[in-house]
């Protein structure tokens, strides 16, 4: 699939009691908030497993991640559903690569964000590119 500059994609995702407690399991980050309802009944999902959703792109694009950054404003809760919006926001062609820029926003059940987020990577021309080295940075 080629990318463009303001190419947007969407995913909603709405997370299990199951993913948090697998993701703890894996993580080892078992923080009260993470294993325990509060006194509202809500748990809450890890912050790195709710940034998983929109790599879903990147496995449809073949992308591979150089740098991310996330500001977690609030937070994404077990059983609510929650979307992440991907807008490409530079391509640039180079010899065996392209370089892509990306601005994710995630939101949660009531349309705040919940989590914004830049990514700055790689798609590979062809088989060939796989071969030989990713760069080692994006500019």
């Amino acid at each position: 699939m080629r990318v463009q500059p303001g190419d947007v994609f969407e995913y909603e995702h709405t997370f299990s009691r199951e993913d948090v407690e697998a993701f703890a399991r894996l993580s080892g980050d078992r923080g009260r908030h993470h294993v325990e309802p509060d006194a509202q009944g809500r748990l809450i999902v890890h912050g790195l497993l709710v940034c998983a959703v929109p790599t879903r792109l990147g496995a449809e694009i073949d992308y591979v991640a150089r740098d991310s950054q996330w500001l977690f404003i609030r937070p994404i809760y077990v059983g609510r559903p929650m979307s992440a919006k991907v807008k490409i926001t530079a391509v640039e062609a180079e010899e065996r690569w392209w370089r892509i820029g990306m601005d994710i926003r995630i939101r949660d059940e009531n349309g705040r964000i919940a989590v914004r987020g830049e990514s700055n990577g790689v798609i590979l021309f062809d088989e060939e590119a796989h071969r030989g080295p990713v760069p080692d940075a994006v500019s």
